[in-house]
């Protein structure tokens, strides 16, 4: 199956060090600014993860938004985007696992995956690596924390994981059309539908019970 090597490491690995012009997966920012900016304040810590070589980054602070924190799991990509944005203030890449991230928790007010997800439930042991991810997505989102994931699949394939019940968030749901020039390539190509999912997460308020 084509889409099986999208939860492998190696494939970006090769990807990145062959491939270096930036690339956005899905969508690019135009496509889905309009249901962030309505999430999102400009002013909130933000963190994107899977970023890879994407420009989503730098057309959000073109936008206004003024604090990103970019992860990805390839060395070769995240020495890349720092070349390329080692002026940027403002736009910050480091190399983490977005299973086992080193963040404090509560440390960002939102948290955007444009397509990582979907990756990790394209490897080896999909349904665990899936609940790592959001477990620690969910950490490190302060208390009304926002959490965009936009995907290829519906919500009945998605939800039996956004909606686990060690996850204190409420979920919507979002369709967007395709760009009619996709470059999102077989994982975008296997449903067959001209739409992607939007999924917003809100992080519930902790709860104290008065004494």
């Amino acid at each position: 199956m084509v889409s099986a090597q999208y939860g492998r490491l190696g494939y970006w690995q090769e990807r990145y060090l062959h491939k270096k012009e930036q690339f956005d997966w899905y969508e690019k920012w135009a496509g889905i600014k309009d249901i962030i900016t309505q999430y999102i304040p400009f002013d909130q810590k933000i963190l994107n993860v899977g970023c890879g070589n994407s420009k989503l980054a730098e057309d959000m602070q073109e936008e206004g938004y003024i604090s990103i924190m970019n992860i990805d799991n390839s060395q070769i990509v995240i020495d890349d985007m720092k070349s390329y944005y080692q002026d940027k203030e403002g736009i910050e890449f480091a190399c983490k696992d977005v299973m086992s991230m080193d963040f404090a928790s509560g440390s960002f007010d939102a948290v955007i995956d444009k397509g990582t997800l979907d990756s990790i439930l394209c490897g080896d042991r999909s349904n665990i690596m899936a609940r790592r991810m959001l477990t620690q997505v969910h950490r490190v989102l302060k208390p009304q924390g926002i959490f965009v994931s936009i995907s290829y699949a519906p919500p009945e394939n998605r939800n039996r994981y956004l909606k686990l019940p060690d996850f204190t968030w409420n979920v919507f749901e979002y369709r967007i059309s395709k760009p009619v020039l996709s470059t999102t390539a077989a994982m975008t190509k296997e449903d067959g539908q001209s739409i992607h999912y939007v999924y917003v997460c809100i992080k519930k308020r902790v709860n104290f019970i008065d004494e």
